[in-house]
């Protein structure tokens, strides 16, 4: 009976943070990329999910949102719209694209190996688990961090003063724009993820072999 009262009272505090959150607009709409905010990527499939999208925006966002489209419609209806895109608005497309994705891939890369450098020489340890196994779960540590670390790393970037051009809808379905964006992203991340390998440097390598070596007779005992 005291389990299923704990558990109860559990699970009224979650249902009232919930709320709260919701209504202090702190849990955001994340899309498909969950990892890296609502800023990328936002798949609106059928009204559930454009409901979903506009209840966890502010009214200062619904505003600019309402604007957006409207300028977009007005956009679609010229016929001669400008389709041809230069080799300026190209360059900082790129660049408004691949700087987030260097942050996400640093942050991510960072807590991964530390997390599971410490899990592995600590708790993996005493449990006698595989280094793959500390570092699946270094990889889950990551994963958890990089919902919260995403908007930071946006609003950053955003600071910086690097927005990326304004296009037309016509220049927006261009090869040239979709192919930018996606290798902006790409280059991005595997830049990011080269240089969040860092904390690899600052481990002590011998300390971790004889760890690892300790943990051999544990694993066949057990």
């Amino acid at each position: 009976m005291n389990v299923i009262r704990y558990i109860s009272a559990l699970s009224a505090r979650f249902n009232r943070l919930f709320k709260i959150q919701m209504q202090n607009r702190s849990i955001q709409y994340s899309g498909s990329l969950f990892r890296y905010g609502r800023y990328i990527c936002v798949n609106l499939e059928n009204r559930y999910d454009a409901t979903y999208f506009l209840a966890s925006l502010t009214a200062e966002e619904k505003k600019s949102l309402l604007s957006a489209v409207k300028q977009f419609t007005e956009e679609e209806a010229k016929i001669n719209q400008p389709v041809m895109v230069t080799t300026v608005q190209l360059k900082s497309l790129f660049v408004a694209n691949c700087l987030p994705f260097i942050g996400f891939g640093i942050c991510d890369n960072v807590i991964m190996i530390v997390a599971g450098e410490y899990v592995d020489n600590g708790v993996g340890t005493l449990l006698g688990i595989s280094t793959m196994a500390a570092a699946a779960v270094g990889n889950l540590i990551s994963d958890l961090g990089g919902i919260g670390i995403g908007n930071y790393i946006e609003l950053l970037v955003s600071k910086l003063g690097l927005t990326a051009p304004l296009l037309s809808a016509k220049q927006l379905r261009t090869k040239k724009v979709r192919w930018t964006i996606n290798m902006g992203r790409m280059v991005g991340i595997v830049v990011g993820c080269f240089i969040g390998m860092f904390p690899l440097l600052l481990f002590n390598q011998p300390l971790a072999k004889a760890t690892r070596e300790l943990k051999k007779p544990i694993s066949q005992n057990g």
